[in-house]
């Protein structure tokens, strides 16, 4: 009876220990899930809500009691987002790790762009037991990239709408142009003309007596040295008509 007593106290003690140390481990992982920079959420097989950790709340704009017990998909996306949360459910279901960018709704009906990582969770079994989503905030990186569409739109118009001659030259040949200098030049297209050397749309020789291939890449080499260069020029048009011109070479970051 002693020696029972003992080995049930022993057992006993050591079950208390195991239990403390479990909740030791639990509560430092906690600390680590609530400190996460990304936003945490698990959903269960049905897309219920089960945790949100404080990141994804603040996201969200939604305390961890209004989101418990919620749908996903239903509480947090639009009808045009649900249908892809849907199909990336059904793919972490059958293990299926993925990575997406989708806009997210927020209390109040403000909205966020999130980059989400969503892997399955398993059982001991090794069945699929829910998900867990890591969220990170790109809404002004989406912004930013709309905003630089934006821009080059307006400036892309510019470009092409300008009554004057544009050429884009890089490593002294034309990459780009606008729709003016194809019709200064009378070529067809853009095609005709592009990734050609200056002094192939030019008479051999110019008004000065030096060669267009010469006098060409000097003019190119001032205008990068000194950030822009004005000079006047012989072109020839696509049918060998010879007519003058006023170029100013303007020296723009490749970046």
């Amino acid at each position: 009876m002693i020696t029972n007593n003992l080995e049930n106290q022993k057992d006993s003690k050591e079950h208390n220990i195991s239990e403390e140390k479990f909740e030791e481990i639990e509560s430092r992982y906690r600390i680590l899930v609530d400190n996460m920079s990304e936003g945490l959420l698990q959903v269960d097989n049905k897309d219920v809500i089960i945790f949100a950790n404080t990141r994804f709340c603040e996201m969200s704009g939604y305390t961890f009691n209004e989101l418990k017990g919620k749908v996903g998909y239903l509480t947090l996306f639009d009808d045009t987002e649900r249908n892809i949360i849907e199909n990336k459910n059904k793919l972490r279901q059958q293990g299926v790790v993925d990575t997406y960018e989708i806009k997210m709704r927020c209390k109040n009906d403000s909205y966020k762009w999130v980059q989400i990582g969503g892997s399955p969770i398993t059982d001991i079994k090794g069945e699929v037991d829910g998900s867990i989503g890591v969220f990170t905030d790109i809404t002004d990186r989406i912004r930013i990239e709309q905003e630089l569409k934006e821009s080059e739109k307006k400036y892309r118009d510019l470009f092409e709408k300008s009554g004057d001659a544009i050429l884009i030259i890089n490593n002294g040949r034309f990459m780009d142009c606008n729709q003016a200098t194809i019709n200064m030049l009378h070529y067809k297209n853009k095609k005709d003309l592009l990734n050609t050397h200056p002094s192939e749309l030019s008479p051999d020789i110019q008004p000065d007596g030096r060669l267009s291939l010469e006098k060409a890449d000097e003019m190119m080499r001032l205008a990068l040295e000194k950030g822009s260069y004005r000079f006047e020029w012989n072109h020839k048009k696509a049918d060998g008509e010879i007519f003058p011109v006023e170029v100013l070479l303007t020296a723009i970051s490749s970046e």
